[in-house]
């Protein structure tokens, strides 16, 4: 029983989605007017851009994850100088901090990482730029 609910199912499926094309609208209709030197001109930068896109990947995100790392230990060592130069400063309170950065540290990779990719998605419109590998 259950095998021909899920052969009736399937096959419903299929009959839906074989009318789909037929009834997209403009389907294999020419866009009014195309500028032949922009058409071209993308499909020729088509490779470079896959190429800077994968190679912003691979070297950017290390970069960013690296400068995002390095942006919140420096945001950590001036707290830690102004904590214990402040005559209200507390020694636990820096002790107890140690593993609350070790985790911290571990949110900033996730953080690299996110911006890293952004950044290298950008390089599709502007392949091999200082921003697409995080340089910026």
């Amino acid at each position: 029983m259950k095998t021909i609910y899920s052969l009736l199912l399937t096959g419903a499926i299929a009959l839906s989605i074989a009318s789909a094309p037929a009834q997209a609208s403009n389907y294999g209709e020419k866009e009014g007017s195309v500028d032949a030197h922009k058409f071209l001109t993308d499909t020729a930068m088509l490779p470079l851009r896959t190429a800077a896109v994968g190679a912003s990947l691979v070297i950017g995100t290390p970069i960013a994850i690296m400068r995002c790392e390095a942006n919140q230990v420096g945001q950590y060592a001036d707290a830690v100088s102004t904590e214990l130069t402040d005559k209200d400063g507390s020694a636990p309170l820096l002790l107890v901090s140690i593993p609350g950065q070790a985790m911290n540290l571990v949110g900033t990779l996730g953080e690299g990482i996110v911006r890293g990719g952004k950044n290298a998605l950008g390089a599709w419109d502007k392949p091999f730029s200082e921003q697409s590998f995080s340089l910026d």
